[in-house]
């Protein structure tokens, strides 16, 4: 397969984040690295006015970057991804989502990692606190700079967000190494094999379902690799009733899927509490991943009977 001698191509997933994304496209644009690279930006349906500035952005790029637009009409970060995938020029595709600033040697770091077309390159995420920071408009050295300093991660709520991922992180790696795989800071070498299920359209789960699909089925193998983001951190997501059972849904669809594979309803369904007086779904102190009670059984039956019972339970797998 040809590439148009391009070594990379870097997938930036938004929606609406023109701030965030800006940054991260001047991290990108400032790469410290030999290989060649392009930028693509795959947008889920951003207004005018952000798309008008992204192309602005775009155009004046020191390396070929483009625009990968599609219609709002919901949550559709798998088809939005695989827009950029069609387009895409170079050997690997790395992708990166539109609020995390990449390190300067993020580029070199995720190329050099794919040593055979079977490799999972997964890269790290650091938490950082927005208000050690004087300013976001320094120069990218600059930025870079303080980024790395211990002085950004000093906020309370940033180390603990911190330390709870790294935990995890090494939990799973030894658990079941696909769950390291979040679509945020990962690479793969392009093949007809690498396309996201569009049927995802609850947030979450759509970048498992692609990577347990290449380990399980293919031997891709997972690599964590040195290829470090930072999350500038700003007010934490409020979580609604829709966020509960659209990731509840969401992860129904990718066990349906993969349970005749071996893979445990531990690994897929997020675990919440129901509170019984209320009837709502509420966030619970257990990891929303990998986590075995002796009860999780009946709790993904429960969940799954709520979910069929209140005409939410994912159409497309529905008895399976």
């Amino acid at each position: 397969m040809a590439f148009a001698g391009l070594d990379a191509t870097v997938l930036v997933a938004t929606y609406n984040q023109l701030d965030t994304t800006r940054l991260t496209l001047r991290a990108l644009f400032a790469q410290q690295t030999q290989y060649t690279y392009e930028v693509i930006v795959c947008d889920d349906g951003s207004d005018a006015a952000t798309v008008g500035a992204l192309r602005d952005v775009l155009e004046s790029a020191p390396v070929p970057a483009h625009l990968a637009w599609q219609q709002d009409r919901g949550f559709r970060l798998a088809a939005s991804r695989n827009n950029g995938i069609r387009l895409a020029r170079g050997r690997i595709v790395i992708m990166l989502d539109g609020d995390l600033l990449p390190e300067a040697d993020f580029v070199q770091c995720h190329v050099e990692a794919h040593v055979h077309d079977r490799v999972i390159a997964v890269g790290q995420r650091l938490w950082r606190d927005p208000s050690a920071l004087p300013s976001l408009d320094n120069d990218m050295e600059s930025l870079w700079e303080l980024l790395r300093s211990e002085q950004t991660s000093s906020n309370r709520h940033t180390r603990f967000r911190q330390a709870t991922e790294m935990l995890d992180r090494h939990y799973l790696w030894k658990l079941q190494p696909w769950m390291t795989c979040y679509g945020c800071n990962i690479s793969v070498t392009k093949s007809d094999l690498i396309e996201f299920d569009e049927s995802f359209t609850d947030w979450g789960n759509e970048d498992y379902d692609l990577f347990y699909g290449l380990t399980a089925v293919h031997g891709y193998e997972v690599s964590v690799i040195h290829a470090v983001t930072y999350e500038v951190e700003g007010k934490a997501k409020d979580w609604k009733q829709a966020d509960y059972l659209a990731h509840l849904r969401s992860g129904f669809r990718f066990f349906d899927k993969w349970s005749a594979s071996g893979l445990r309803p531990e690994f897929a369904v997020p675990r919440y509490n129901l509170d019984p007086e209320t009837g709502l779904w509420q966030s619970t102190h257990m990891p929303v991943h990998g986590w075995a009670s002796q009860d999780h059984a009946a709790y993904v039956e429960t969940a799954r009977r709520w979910l069929a019972e209140n005409g939410s339970y994912p159409d497309s797998v529905a008895g399976a």
